[in-house]
């Protein structure tokens, strides 16, 4: 009985020493779409109204390129591209064996080079984008435009992916 009552006051210590470390977040009830890498934006007026898709769309989506130095990556049409909703996405996964990356660091940035095709020429657009860790991985947290210190964020989207959206001049 004494060992019983000694194992069972072990155990008890053990489990009250445990404690959850500080810098870890509490993943329950976090949804992961496990797309973390993926980027998805629509390129915008001032106004905020879609130049790629819908009624106000000016640039096809053939005219826009998406490089980091030489590699360039396949951009692909969201389901609604019929509608102002549609959006461009790219994944960036295979940035991944190129860029080297503290794995102590708890961000990631990514130097990329928008192009745009236009009547009136070609754009080029540097973009900076963020990404965090959380619970699921990298996660898009953002990106930076031209440098200019804007720092724009993803925004729910109906198809429950956020986009971001990307203002623009022609």
């Amino acid at each position: 009985m004494k060992r019983i009552i000694f194992l069972f006051v072990l155990c008890t210590l053990a489990i009250s020493s445990c404690k959850k470390g500080d810098d870890k977040q509490d993943c329950a009830g976090i949804y992961c779409d496990y797309s973390g890498l993926d980027l998805r934006f629509r390129l915008v007026d001032a106004a905020g109204k879609n130049l790629v898709y819908g009624p106000d769309a000016r640039i096809l989506p053939e005219n826009i390129s998406l490089a980091f130095h030489e590699m360039t990556f396949e951009m692909h049409s969201s389901a609604d591209s019929a509608n102002a909703t549609g959006y461009l996405n790219t994944s960036l996964l295979n940035l991944l064996s190129v860029v080297l990356m503290n794995p102590a660091a708890k961000e990631l940035g990514l130097p990329l080079t928008l192009k745009v095709k236009t009547a009136a020429g070609e754009n080029t657009i540097l973009l900076n984008v963020e990404y965090g860790i959380n619970c699921c991985g990298y996660s898009l947290r953002g990106l930076y435009l031209d440098k200019a210190g804007t720092f724009y964020k993803p925004q729910p989207h109906p198809t429950g992916a956020p986009v971001i959206n990307i203002p623009i001049q022609l």
